[in-house]
């Protein structure tokens, strides 16, 4: 009855023209932003329409929903899009439960459609946050399980090319079928000392609107580190991995800096991105993700300072810092991990005007991020002082005396912040910045946020 036919895909901010395709009796087309109708379009005899839709002046997550209705005002369609949440998506995953009728699930049934029927490189499957093997994705068999608890499962598929897709569903409760086919995920900072109890007992600890969200599971998860490297960084970061590499050669460092700087559980589990600074330029889509080069995901154990400097291609085009960190702190997001965005400043940084844009201004871009839970951590190659609006910036030079314990004490920003992360799973599927922490419940914050407890209420 009704598609959206416009890629609303990058950053979006400002009026967009969407257009709408249409079948069937439609006579009348009611759009929503947010779930606040912004526009009803007569379209009686109309195959297609176009609508400029103002999506605001800042640059935040949003839903967009636009629905089909007859002469009876009766809706007939509707479909939806999420906006500024996720890179391109072309790849749809879907999860389904199986075995006897009247009896608990035994397996799960996992299936997908991608452009040019692409097949996954790598399944991985896990039940309670335990894996499952997966030797038949048609019939993934299930452990023993206690029908009477809420059960989650999550897939994650990688396909050619660093492509990334999913799905999740919680099922049990005493039902024995599913109950729960959307699921938003959501980073959480837990204090030190605190432990998150199960998942039953967390229902009352987020809300949206006033209302208590039902929690379906909690996760660790493998984290997810996207950096932005200033051009200006490259050749201090070969400098610094020169150090390093000496020092390595007269005696084994205790710093373990070849494996990003991240010791224990976090080298060995974290993945790490690259995304370029400066954009590709492609006409009037200035802000989509394609324009900026992004590198694929690697091992953070196997990944050195080094790569800092080789990965994505310097490009003689204008920096775009702002924009960068924003699609970097997008990808984090995506990943529904334990994430964090870090942004390699250099010596171009300070003499460079940061973008007068208020919706892609520094603090519009911090915003965006603290709504995505994503926190950033800001390093530098450089003993100069850099935008006040980027916040405290830790250095990484390698002119400095005792570098190397610098360089170790730097990173310690990004490790605290990985090793307290938690996923928590809600019920539903709801705008990341909708979702608030409950006043009474302490030691716990949305990552990416300083706001706590009843803090967090606003």
């Amino acid at each position: 009855m009704i598609e959206l036919t416009t890629w609303l895909l990058g950053l979006i901010v400002g009026v967009v023209p969407v257009t709408l395709e249409l079948a069937g009796e439609v006579a009348a087309v009611e759009i929503h932003l947010n779930g606040e109708q912004v526009a009803n379009v007569s379209a009686t005899g109309s195959p297609s329409l176009v609508i400029p839709i103002d999506f605001g002046p800042r640059l935040r997550p949003q839903l967009l929903e636009a629905m089909a209705r007859d002469t009876k005002g009766r809706e007939l369609d509707r479909v939806r899009r999420w906006i500024n949440l996720e890179p391109q998506q072309v790849v749809e995953v879907s999860m389904a439960l199986s075995g006897e009728p009247g009896r608990p699930p035994r397996a799960i049934h996992l299936a997908w459609e991608s452009l040019g029927a692409v097949r996954p490189e790598a399944i991985e499957v896990t039940f309670d946050s335990q894996p499952l093997h997966v030797d038949d994705t048609t019939r993934i068999r299930l452990p023993d399980y206690d029908p009477g608890a809420l059960h989650f499962v999550r897939a994650t598929l990688r396909f050619p090319g660093d492509r990334v897709a999913g799905a999740e569903l919680a099922f049990g409760g005493g039902s024995g079928s599913e109950i729960a086919t959307e699921l938003t995920a959501v980073a959480v900072t837990v204090d030190k000392g605190v432990r998150l109890p199960a998942a039953r007992e967390m229902d009352a600890w987020f809300v949206r609107d006033g209302q208590p969200l039902t929690v379906h599971g909690v996760e660790e998860g493998s984290p997810e580190i996207v950096v932005v490297r200033e051009p200006a960084a490259r050749r201090k970061l070969r400098q610094v991995t020169e150090l390093v590499t000496s020092r390595e050669r007269t005696r084994t460092t205790r710093f373990n800096v070849p494996g990003f700087a991240l010791p224990d559980h976090v080298a060995w589990q974290a993945r790490v991105r690259f995304v370029a600074s400066q954009a590709v330029p492609l006409g009037p889509t200035a802000v989509a993700a394609s324009s900026f080069l992004h590198s694929p995901s690697h091992d953070a154990a196997n990944t050195s300072l080094l790569s800092l400097v080789r990965e994505v291609p310097p490009q003689r085009f204008r920096v775009q810092l702002e924009r960068a960190v924003a699609l970097a702190g997008m990808y984090a997001h995506a990943s529904k991990r334990p994430r964090a965005v870090v942004l390699l400043l250099g010596d171009g940084a300070a003499s460079d005007e940061p973008t007068v844009d208020d919706e892609l201004s520094i603090p519009a871009v911090q915003g965006y991020l603290a709504q995505l839970q994503v926190p950033l951590i800001v390093l530098s190659t450089a003993e100069i002082e850099h935008h006040p609006e980027w916040g405290p910036v830790e250095s990484i030079s390698p002119d400095v005396k005792g570098a190397l314990k610098r360089l170790q004490k730097s990173f310690q920003p990004l490790r605290d912040s990985l090793n307290a992360q938690r996923i928590v799973w809600l019920e539903g599927r709801h705008l990341p910045q909708s979702i608030e922490i409950a006043p009474s419940v302490e030691g716990i914050r949305l990552a990416g946020t300083d706001c706590t407890g009843a803090s967090c209420a606003r």
